[in-house]
């Protein structure tokens, strides 16, 4: 039961906010076999609830967090760390201060106007959580929404598009009256944004996207319209660009298009624009291989044995890992994005894998991907191999640390189901391990051609060598013709 009912009434509003403008108060190297889609069960296609997306005791079980790291340290979004023991750095004074100077900038926003609006979803954006929160008021719940969606919008923007800076004009930004109060905001973001960022994409740290999209529209054509396409577009391409400093980057395939179901929260959309674009929705197969098949690949120094070269692959998804044999079948190329993991990719990764755990219609390309690196990635030759090529990109991150990253989540995401492209992927890697002909081309090719600089020196040695036998012809040529004798004819 609620504390309150929401009725006609305004009880549910929060304390008036002061504003100048109206509208606002004051696993070892053998290969499988082939993988046939009938061989494999198709796993359960239920859709999950979205209460099951933000239980924080879900998520802490699925995903076993780390205790150490399991907590929130700049800001509380949603209502599970809103009374947690230790202080953040973004209390709700600031994000009031944050919500005023919105509504300066914005000027059709209206406080009153929104609240009302998720007053009539309340019902709907409470059953988003697993826990309904009956402890919580009416009034309370709906501040929340009010006072988290404008952190998100204010924060984000600082870090993208930027059109709360003086709308968004450069030119206008040295006579903007509202300048020094967006700076005087806009500091203390700055000293801890990579924080707010990670809490943002808190898998329990988390509201109904919906409230973030409809302050947005409000604060733009004055009223609540869920059908809006084009203001929602333009929403989540404006929370997009704040994260477009963090990796994994954002797949450049990808835009917040129309066709895209309804995000249900920050970390949903943020998991969408890094995902495959051809590898998301609930077409997208799911599989569970039979007990007796043992998924592996050889790691990375193992498969260049075979006559296997690894190549950046500069576009699509950090997810997105591909292999291609060549014609006469002696090499092969498997086409690897940069691999970039960074002091906070630990908890990120944890997030978007909790994610996919609870709600898999979306894909696990993520799970997948963690996975297939784990095999990749053996041992510290292997990284040190990436690294050579250019795929490895240069963090605090040591080559051991690289592969302790990816076996953490390895071993979380064991005996999990995985989507079907991975097991074609692990097929198509074992056919060419397996095939004797590649393995002899690639042992030669490491034994007589280890790198470039002998491959060079071999072509130039080969070229001086036609050179001087060319110019040994030549030689003698012209010696013949001179030693011919000379005939007079009668």
């Amino acid at each position: 039961m609620m504390n309150e009912q929401v009725g006609g009434d305004r009880s549910y509003l929060p304390d008036p906010i002061t504003r100048e403008e109206p509208g606002l108060d004051s696993d070892c190297l053998e290969v499988t076999v082939d993988i046939e889609a009938s061989d494999m069960e198709v796993e359960d296609e239920r859709e999950w609830h979205a209460d099951e997306l933000f239980g924080r005791e879900d998520s802490a079980k699925i995903c076993k967090l780390d205790k150490e790291t399991d907590v929130i340290q700049a800001v509380t979004i949603g209502p599970y760390h809103r009374n947690c023991e230790h202080q953040v750095i973004f209390d709700d004074e600031y994000k009031r201060a944050v919500t005023r100077y919105i509504a300066k900038r914005w000027k059709k926003f209206d406080r009153r106007i929104y609240l009302d609006a998720m007053a009539e979803k309340e019902m709907e954006a409470r059953e988003y959580y697993k826990d309904m929160f009956p402890q919580v008021k009416n009034s309370e719940f709906l501040e929340m929404l009010l006072l988290d969606s404008s952190f998100i919008l204010f924060v984000l923007d600082a870090s993208g598009n930027q059109e709360l800076d003086a709308s968004g004009n450069k030119e206008l930004r040295p006579y903007d009256k509202y300048r020094m109060e967006y700076l005087a905001l806009l500091v203390k973001v700055k000293a801890s944004i990579m924080q707010i960022k990670i809490d943002l994409l808190t898998l329990d740290n988390q509201i109904p996207f919906f409230a973030v999209e409809q302050l947005y529209v409000i604060s733009h054509i004055g009223k609540a319209d869920y059908y809006n396409y084009d203001l929602q577009e333009k929403v989540r391409a404006l929370v997009l660009s704040g994260f477009d400093d963090r990796y994994p980057e954002k797949n450049q395939d990808k835009s917040a298009d129309l066709w895209v179901p309804d995000f249900r929260h920050l970390l949903h959309l943020f998991h969408w624009s890094r995902v495959p674009a051809d590898k998301y929705g609930s077409d997208y197969g799911i599989r569970r291989p039979p007990k007796d098949v043992v998924l592996n690949i050889p790691s990375a120094t193992e498969l260049q044995k075979c006559g296997m070269t690894l190549k950046k692959k500069t576009s699509g998804s950090f997810l997105d890992i591909t292999i291609q044999d060549s014609v006469t079948k002696l090499w092969g190329k498997m086409s690897i994005p940069t691999v970039h993991l960074d002091d906070y990719s630990r908890e990120l990764f944890r997030n978007l894998i909790a994610f996919e755990m609870n709600f898999s219609r979306n894909g696990r390309c993520v799970m997948a991907y963690c996975k297939c690196m784990s095999r990749i990635l053996q041992h510290k030759d292997d990284v040190k191999l990436l690294r050579d090529e250019g795929l490895v990109a240069s963090t605090s991150y040591k080559d051991a640390d690289f592969i302790k990253f990816f076996n953490h989540f390895n071993k979380q995401v064991k005996n999990q189901s995985m989507p079907e492209d991975l097991y074609v992927l692990y097929a198509n890697v074992g056919k060419h391990h397996k095939r004797w002909i590649s393995n002899y081309f690639g042992r030669m090719k490491l034994q007589y051609f280890p790198n470039w600089w002998v491959r060079l020196s071999i072509i130039a040695g080969t070229v001086l060598f036609l050179f001087n036998l060319l110019q040994t012809i030549y030689s003698l040529l012209g010696y013949y013709k001179t030693t011919q004798p000379f005939i007079i004819a009668i």
